[in-house]
């Protein structure tokens, strides 16, 4: 058998095993994954807006799959607190997976206090080890949107506090990227208590706000690349709450900072239309890149939100950042009434931009969860919403049976029982925290989507003997569509290969067509295996294949680093 000799290296040069050849090679894999992004998640899940009765359920075991009765969907209980102890995840804004989801962090809350951050396999939940890092608050810690090793923290106390810190977690090596300290102690502040917040999708504009004195702070942006940093006082005397950190948006062109809208450089730009700019919201990027703010909205627009019937009222509002636009995304029209009390949302799945997960506690009506009436819409629900315009659509998840604020029975503060709902990257799977009907104790539960698979090999691959030669896969679920071209283009000579496949376990079979002319077409297929634990640590792709233009013919794909 032969390995990319003679006519066998057009194949390992131009097969590309994809919906459409010309369309992905001239896009990079984040462009090709989020418009392949078709499959609907809430195809199999309950879309309609009836009262639904919380079924009494006992705790679930841990660690194994059960069918949640109200939807059916697939969860998991991936923690195992005692009496007084909390295990749960960030919530918005930090992701808790990273970019190929092969590692997941968690924070658990002892009884005394004590807060540890818990790294786990990304995959089988299993906890690998506790992170040995300096004080910081939770929001203070972020991964990396590019690589999969690498996070973001400051510390907020001791002496490194203000500092910026890219970690390789799977080293633990730290380098200092910025030092917010300097700028905070000029301008009559700490950096002791200061907040970090999520950077943009390059990894290249962060926001960061200095600890509060006497009800005043400051607001810090950086820009990675060019090494700029630039400040703006906040909290009494101005319009900005001190308690407030610039969050930049995922194309880093703006931030956004207490209903207000800022450039890069935090130059005002204007006022956004909220009625409430303290309430829920999180920055998105959609479909076609244009950067969003969406927010729950349960008062009044000032400006009537560009003419709404409801006056900028609704379960969800959209902010346009690149026009002075506000209108309702979900309300009273989509028969979504007024907005229940503890309503959470997420949008940071930003290799499937389409979706954004929320939780609704429903404090208001926190009696239908043991009273076994049909509860209110939404009320004690996780849920997905599809944030294309033009395709608006719920999906109801799960019921999460946590108590959150109302809780009776908690040593800890009681608001560690909200959800912190949390999405995954490609949106296959959701995170969410719960009492369980006030149980004393707060554990973190996975959904495992329809489009959840062990492996993911969405990524770049090189062909172990022609490093030069990419593949570039794009995955929804088990059903594949990659791209293959080699970086020389002079060794192209135009042969193009158009295929599909799908996994099995740890195999993957694949059809494909090798374009040899424009009229001659010639069929081919390819067994191939999967080695390593799934995800991250899917560590290559032996293809073995056959056609009639090529022959038989092996080679090995390796995850590029």
């Amino acid at each position: 058998m032969t390995v990319c000799r003679t006519k066998l290296r057009h194949f390992c040069h131009q097969t590309l095993l994809a919906m459409s050849v010309g369309f992905l090679v001239s896009k990079p894999l984040h462009a090709a994954a989020y418009e392949l992004n078709t499959l609907n998640i809430c195809d199999k899940q309950v879309s309609h807006t009836e009262r639904l009765r919380i079924s009494p359920v006992a705790r679930p075991p841990f660690m194994r799959l059960f069918k949640e009765p109200g939807f059916k969907t697939p969860t998991r209980r991936i923690s195992d607190s005692s009496k007084g102890v909390v295990v749960k995840p960030a919530g918005n804004p930090a992701p808790s997976w990273n970019i190929d989801e092969s590692l997941l962090l968690l924070y658990r809350y002892a009884e005394d206090s004590t807060v540890q951050i818990l790294l786990l396999d990304g995959q089988n939940y299993e906890e690998k080890q506790v992170l040995n890092l300096p004080d910081l608050a939770s929001e203070n810690l972020f991964w990396s949107h590019t690589d999969r090793a690498i996070a973001y923290f400051v510390s907020d106390s001791g002496d490194d506090a203000g500092q910026l810190i890219q970690l390789n977690i799977e080293s633990m090596q730290r380098s200092v990227i910025a030092d917010f300290a300097p700028m905070c102690q000029q301008a009559g502040f700490s950096a002791n208590e200061g907040v970090l917040a999520k950077p943009s999708f390059d990894d290249n504009l962060f926001g960061y706000r200095c600890g509060i004195d006497r009800g005043k702070s400051l607001a810090i942006a950086y820009n990675r690349q060019s090494n700029d940093l630039h400040s703006l006082r906040i909290g009494s005397g101005e319009k900005i709450a001190a308690d407030s950190a610039p969050s930049p948006s995922p194309d880093a062109n703006h931030f956004w900072l207490h209903g207000q809208l800022f450039d890069a450089k935090l130059q005002l730009l204007r006022t956004i239309d909220s009625g409430d700019p303290s309430a829920a919201h999180t920055l998105a990027q959609r479909l076609n890149g244009e950067n969003v703010l969406f927010q729950v909205a349960d008062k009044p627009s000032p400006r009537g939100c560009n003419g709404d019937l409801w006056d900028g009222i609704g379960l969800i509002v959209e902010h346009s950042l690149a026009e002075d636009q506000c209108k309702p995304f979900i309300n009273q029209t989509d028969s979504y009434g007024g907005v229940p009390e503890g309503t959470e949302l997420f949008a940071s799945a930003y290799r499937s931009p389409n979706w954004m997960a929320m939780a609704t506690v429903g404090y208001e009506d926190i009696d239908f969860l043991t009273n076994k009436a049909p509860a209110p819409l939404l009320t004690s629900e996780i849920y997905l919403v599809n944030t294309r315009a033009d395709r608006v659509r719920v999906c109801r998840l799960a019921h999460h049976r946590s108590f959150g604020d109302a809780a009776r029975n908690a040593s800890y503060d009681p608001s560690l029982g909200s959800p912190n709902v949390t999405l995954s990257p490609t949106a296959t799977r959701v995170l969410f925290a719960s009492d369980w009907y006030d149980s004393g104790f707060v554990d973190t539960y996975v959904l495992e989507l329809p489009t959840f698979t062990l492996y993911s090999l969405a990524g770049r691959w090189v062909d172990e003997f022609s490093p030069s030669v990419v593949t570039e896969f794009v995955q929804r679920g088990e059903k594949l569509e990659f791209v293959r071209v080699d970086d020389n283009a002079d060794s192209s000579n135009g042969i193009q290969t158009t295929g599909s496949g799908e996994i099995s376990g740890n195999k993957i079979q694949l059809e494909y067509v090798v374009a040899v002319s424009d009229v001659r077409k010639v069929p081919g297929i390819c067994d191939a295996t999967i080695t390593g634990k799934g995800a991250g640590n899917a560590k290559n792709i032996v293809l073995s294949c056959q056609d009639n233009y090529f022959g038989r013919f092996r080679t090995t794909l390796i995850r590029e680093r």
